[in-house]
């Protein structure tokens, strides 16, 4: 019993073995040494533009339509950094050397924070 569940262990989120193709590529740009650092660059770029949001600025102006985009490229890009960690490291089980997505502190955090932004 205990082999059968190392093995689905194994699989991220019970389903993808770690040689299926997607995978591979999630994990391949998950560990990328730049794909952390551009995620951060992008996190402190979305919060240097939330500071320009005011509420007294005309919603139909050209400033608050461009942030309104700007919000809409950024929670695009920070739902699919959850969808390929997701995919790479497994939500909840991870593996010895390399814990899930849900086993770090900031992924919950990150995780809040998108799931906050889509609803």
């Amino acid at each position: 019993r205990s082999r059968a569940f190392a093995a689905t262990r194994a699989r991220s989120c019970f389903i993808f073995p770690e040689a299926f193709p997607v995978r591979q590529f999630c994990l391949l740009l998950a560990k990328h040494r730049y794909f952390e650092q551009s995620i951060i660059a992008l996190i402190a770029i979305s919060s240097l533009l939330m500071m320009f949001q005011n509420p007294l600025n005309d919603p139909n102006g050209w400033l608050e339509q461009a942030l309104f985009v700007a919000n809409l490229v950024f929670t695009a890009v920070f739902t699919l950094e959850l969808l390929i960690k997701c995919m790479a490291y497994g939500v909840f089980c991870g593996q010895p050397g390399r814990p899930a997505y849900l086993q770090s502190s900031w992924n919950m955090l990150d995780a809040f924070i998108v799931i906050i932004t889509l609803a």
